[in-house]
């Protein structure tokens, strides 16, 4: 018997709930990764910490600086317009990190596309979403919305030593490394 998403009266909030939790455990892990990539960019491209660890002050920065803009389009434009908008943000900064090889890619890549694009269709635009279909039992769905961060966190903290791995035998580009899939001579057993 397949799960009835919909109420006689049409009402798919808890669809929307659902879509929101995946949507911002998406978006968490696209912040959240950043410290994972900093050993390896700069291992690769010989960046100072400092220099790198810019890049997310900058997205941090202009994603709190965009957000009374954004609330203003979201009044005026609406949510879906803006979780749109945000999301084409993100692929593009997300592009942009996989080809990058100067420092201006990742401060505009990461910066300003991924923190304007988390400001635009991010949490400012789920909380309105989740506001919006959810009067009697608002305080259960938007902490179920804000649980999904925890989640994000947990997940992460578990995995953390295979992502780490993962990215030792990789390079920037999560292209492997020659060494790391070449059999060297001293490795080999008689």
């Amino acid at each position: 018997m397949a799960l009835k998403m919909l109420s006689k009266d049409g009402f798919y909030g808890w669809v929307n709930l659902a879509v929101m939790f995946f949507f911002n455990i998406a978006v968490m892990l696209m912040m959240m990764a950043f410290p994972y990539f900093l050993k390896p960019w700069i291992d690769e491209f010989g960046w100072s910490h400092g220099l790198a660890s810019g890049a997310q002050m900058v997205s941090i920065i202009l994603s709190g600086v965009a957000a009374p803009m954004v609330a203003i389009f979201i009044m005026k434009k609406g949510t879906r317009l803006a979780i749109v908008i945000g999301n084409i943000f993100c692929v593009a900064g997300l592009v942009m990190l996989a080809y990058q090889n100067h420092i201006w890619q990742l401060y505009l890549g990461f910066g300003v596309l991924l923190g304007l694009g988390m400001s635009i269709g991010g949490m400012l635009a789920g909380m309105t979403v989740i506001n919006n279909w959810f009067v009697m039992k608002r305080p259960a769905a938007l902490s179920i919305s804000m649980a999904s961060m925890g989640f994000c966190s947990l997940q992460l903290a578990r995995r953390e030593r295979h992502i780490q791995e993962f990215l030792c035998q990789r390079n920037s580009h999560g292209l492997a490394k020659p060494e790391a899939i070449t059999v060297h001579p001293e490795n080999k057993q008689a």
